[in-house]
């Protein structure tokens, strides 16, 4: 395993700091001894400190210099039997074939905490390195090198043709728009990206990292590391919301956010392979899927965290339940399925909308909250599912302390509404759950407090009107629902066109009976863009306009 060396900048007095002097070493000796340097005494916050060529000096005590220079085949080396830190308040300079080293490597002990700060530049031509030999059970070692601001440098670089390896790379700038920018030539080779504040530049894609980025207070980071192992840890502990850029890969072992009450969005599909952690805050997908392959942690409560958005997980032959930790910015409303005998394995997604259902005909007796599912691949007998709602969802004529423990079941599916068996409730607090039992299929559920609630297909009595329906989700990827009803008997088509007028999809062109009915529509082939989506019945012709988002 390897371990950073931290190197910090420091913000504030820096600014007045004067250089005095240049103090060089003449021996190989203790840097806290001041036989070990030529003048004498002992280098100070004002000076300058040199490393001279071919010399070994041993770190035995914390230091502050205003400028630090490892020569040529020089070493400078931590002594690894206590925790020291190195303050720079100007730039750092590692000469070729010079190093900054342990004076042992590392194989065992208790907590030690080893760390370079500067307030300038870091030029490394030869070598950064803190490392463990053998096993390191039981060991807390960290090395740090960590890049701070002056008000003479409020932006720094990293640079040079050598080798920084370490366990933490730290950038604490004072504001998230104060950048580090890596420069063509070095390589880091680091455990762990820790962004607390400021922005880094890796465009020229020298950063790998062995484990993780943790991201806080918004900031950012141009080009993401090379993960190492499999694809990377990615984390995100700021105080601040954050829009997901180039840090957060296609794929990633561990998603975890734990930012009380703040908000994570995506801005594109991401899997997780490992474990998505949800200890506090709220991940919105928007647009997006997020699919998690391995577990889900530390969710469970309205006050923990959970998903916005669309959450898709997989099922197999073996599993009898699965939980979705999906919400909306009011609160959790979660939803888990109980399976009797899962027949071929797939994937579910699951959605939950703080908003009426579409194809409800009476609001005013309908939980303000509908859930939607979709399924591909798998196939089973009976599934049961427990919903979790807020008190919230109470609002017109539906009211929690009279009405909850006689709520019905609406299940939409197969283009109607049907009223579905409702088996145990949980009322006893605010919101509560209930549980909607012996479902074959699934499409979307709410509660009603009437079944006149609910606008049902049926084959003697018509709809008024023509209608044709908002698709939702919208935008989408990549599937949709569309809802229209006809009051008539006759030939219906529903067609998809591009920005241009091109016929894209035919999705409807046949007789129907009077009646409601829903289409869905897988968009994977199309390009994201916008598109328009057409009803022709008689003599009614109606335009509706959908976002597709890859």
């Amino acid at each position: 395993m390897k371990h950073l060396l931290t190197v910090v900048c420091i913000w504030g007095s820096l600014l007045t700091t004067a250089f005095s002097g240049t103090v060089i070493s003449n021996i190989n000796g203790k840097w806290s001894l001041p036989a070990t340097w030529s003048t004498g005494v002992l280098p100070t916050s004002n000076d300058t400190a040199i490393i001279a060529m071919g010399d070994t000096v041993t770190i035995d005590s914390n230091f502050t210099v205003a400028k630090l220079i490892v020569r040529n085949s020089a070493l400078l080396k931590f002594d690894t039997s206590r925790a020291y830190t190195v303050v720079s308040n100007g730039d750092i300079e590692v000469n070729a074939n010079g190093k900054i080293v342990p004076t042992t490597p590392f194989t065992s002990g208790g907590s030690k905490f080893h760390s370079i700060q500067l307030y300038g530049d870091l030029t490394v031509d030869g070598q950064i390195q803190f490392y463990v030999n053998g096993s390191v059970k039981g060991t807390y070692r960290i090395f740090k090198v960590t890049m701070k601001t002056s008000a003479l440098n409020p932006n720094s670089v990293i640079q040079g043709t050598g080798l920084i390896e370490t366990e933490y790379l730290q950038i604490d700038k004072a504001l998230s728009s104060q950048q580090v920018k890596i420069q063509t030539g070095i390589a880091i080779n680091v455990t762990y990206i820790y962004l607390y504040s400021g922005t880094v530049d890796n465009t020229q894609n020298n950063i790998s990292t062995y484990y993780a980025t943790r991201f806080d207070n918004a900031s950012v980071f141009l080009a993401r590391p090379n993960y190492r192992y499999k694809n990377g840890y990615v984390v995100y502990f700021g105080t601040s919301n954050i829009t997901t850029g180039v840090e957060l890969s296609d794929t990633v072992e561990l998603l975890q956010t734990q930012s009380s009450t703040k908000v994570v969005s995506l801005h594109k599909n991401v899997v997780v392979h490992d474990q998505l952690s949800l200890s506090d805050g709220r991940i919105n997908t928007n647009q997006y899927t997020l699919t998690v392959l391995g577990t889900v942690t530390n969710t469970g409560l309205s006050d923990k965290g959970f998903v916005i958005g669309t959450l898709k997980k997989p099922l197999t032959v073996k599993d009898t339940s699965v939980m979705f930790e999906i919400g909306t910015p009011k609160g959790y409303a979660s939803a888990r399925f109980h399976f009797k005998n899962i027949k071929n394995s797939g994937m579910i997604s699951a959605s939950t909308w703080e908003k009426f259902h579409p194809n409800i005909h009476d609001t005013l007796t309908s939980l303000k909250r509908y859930w939607t599912f979709s399924s591909s691949g798998m196939t089973f007998d009976t599934c049961s599912v427990i919903l979790r709602y807020t008190k919230d969802d109470f609002v017109n004529g539906v009211v929690e302390k009279s009405d909850e423990q006689t709520l019905y079941g609406g299940l939409y599916t197969n283009l109607s509404w049907k009223i579905a068996a409702i088996g145990a409730r949980d009322t006893s607090g605010a919101g509560g759950t209930v549980e909607f039992t012996d479902l074959t299929s699934f499409a979307a559920l709410t509660l009603i407090k009437t079944a006149n609630a609910l606008s049902v297909h049926s084959e003697t009595q018509s709809p008024y009107t023509y209608s044709l329906s908002q698709n939702y989700p919208n935008p989408f990827n990549p599937a949709t629902t569309i809802n229209y009803q006809i009051p008539t008997v006759g030939i219906v088509t529903l067609k998809v066109y591009d920005i241009l007028g091109k016929e894209i999809a035919s999705l409807v062109n046949e007789q129907k009976e009077a009646g409601n009915y829903t289409v869905h529509y897988d968009a994977s082939p199309l390009t994201s863009g916008i598109y328009f989506y057409t009803l022709r019945s008689g003599s009614f012709s109606a335009t509706k306009k959908f976002l597709f988002i890859k």
